[in-house]
């Protein structure tokens, strides 16, 4: 079989277990299982209130509702985007994402003291692993004060069975 164009091909925007994916090539015909490709990357948005914002080290925020029984989250990274407001949060400002709603250690670790784009990657370039629990986002020490804007929290994520 000849090989065949990009726009030849069927698409599908997703892949389900058992899918097969195969290469054609003039001399032979390859087989790829699903299963031996990566986990498909997910993404969970949550938008936040700036009164809310205020409250996070009392009342964190989930981002991503609990596991799975059987399976956990591998959070790869994230990023946090100010919108509105006119004055920066002050006091407490180091924001993380963590495994539980009452956080023992960050996933990720980023300040929301000035309202500038904030990336939320590991620092040691890892997927966070989060086993049976949901993810939230909360600061460290106690609640900020000031600040007055909204902030978008995205989450990159994959879920895998154990």
């Amino acid at each position: 079989m000849a090989n065949r164009s990009i726009h030849q091909q069927p698409f599908a925007s997703n892949r389900v277990a058992g899918d097969v994916f195969m290469i054609d090539r003039s001399t032979n015909t390859l087989k790829l299982d699903e299963s031996a490709l990566p986990p498909t990357l997910l993404t969970a948005q949550v938008v936040i209130a700036s009164a809310d914002v205020l409250t996070m080290f009392t009342t964190p925020i989930q981002v991503i509702p609990a596991a799975d029984a059987g399976t956990v989250y591998f959070v790869r990274g994230g990023i946090i985007e100010f919108a509105n407001g006119s004055a920066n949060y002050a006091t407490n400002t180091n924001a993380m994402l963590v495994s539980t709603t009452t956080p023992t250690a960050p996933a990720f670790l980023a300040s929301i003291a000035s309202r500038t784009v904030v990336p939320l990657f590991s620092q040691t370039g890892t997927a966070s692993v989060v086993a049976g629990d949901s993810v939230s986002i909360t600061v460290q020490t106690g609640n900020p004060t000031a600040g007055d804007s909204d902030l978008t929290v995205t989450v990159w994520y994959y879920i895998q069975a154990i």
